[in-house]
């Protein structure tokens, strides 16, 4: 039986399809399709079959894996999809505004962390723990899912590092400095952010005119859009070369 999305997805899957999935994201459902609704009772429900019946089916618990990190990639992509649309919607904006757009970038790259792992899991199945989130903790001894994410992104020369980096200055270094452009807050744009480590360059208005390097900031919602297009457009290409 061929399972859709919109007839037979959750109820995320089936609002969000035609939100972004359909425009942005179409190779989820093909994959989806094949190889996750299967692992299910549907019909009857969409909860995962037992481990007994999966294994008479030929199936695995890395399957199970990788149906669930599918699943995960696609509702960090959910809560970033939100934070945009509420972004795009203020107005006007308030510095506060830039903890939404951080919010927006943990939701981004944690999208991509899951995606590494996934797609890492794909290309050498069985190879990984599915039940340990690294080495240390597997009771196999096995390398785990922190191994199979950092294996995917040096095998793949780290994609989409501009965004992760963007992300980790606002999680872990100093705020970035802000320009008030009523309605909206402007902040450097993703690969700009290391060059205004020095508020002053922004805040002293005696010098910011000559400092402020033009296009280098943007407001928060197209700085936000900017990740969520890259991100998708590679997530939809990688699953596209694996969904047969």
């Amino acid at each position: 039986m061929s399972y859709t999305l919109q007839k037979d997805g959750d109820d995320f899957e089936q609002q969000y399809w035609k939100e972004f999935l359909l425009s942005d994201f179409p190779n989820y459902e093909i994959y989806w399709s094949k190889h996750v609704a299967p692992l299910t009772n549907r019909p009857n429900d969409i909860h995962f079959k037992s481990s007994q019946q999966l294994t008479g089916d030929g199936y695995t618990a890395d399957d199970v894996c990788k149906a669930q990190l599918h699943y995960t990639t696609f509702r960090h992509l959910v809560r970033t999809f939100e934070i945009l649309k509420t972004l795009k919607a203020r107005n006007p904006q308030s510095i506060l505004d830039t903890d939404i757009l951080a919010e927006g970038l943990f939701h981004i790259a944690a999208a991509q962390d899951v995606a590494f792992e996934f797609l890492q899991r794909v290309a050498t199945p069985n190879q990984f723990d599915p039940w340990a989130p690294k080495k240390s903790v597997s009771i196999t001894n096995q390398d785990s899912s922190q191994e199979a994410q950092n294996k995917w992104k040096k095998d793949n020369n780290h994609p989409l590092q501009e965004i992760r980096d963007y992300r980790n200055h606002l999680t872990h270094g100093r705020i970035s400095p802000s320009i008030q452009a009523p309605p909206k807050v402007l902040l450097p744009k993703i690969g700009k952010e290391l060059s205004y480590l020095d508020w002053r360059l922004v805040t002293d208005w005696n010098s910011a005119r000559a400092t402020i390097a033009q296009g280098d900031f943007d407001t928060l919602e197209i700085i936000l859009t900017d990740a969520w297009d890259k991100t998708v457009k590679y997530l939809n290409d990688e699953w596209g070369k694996i969904i047969n």
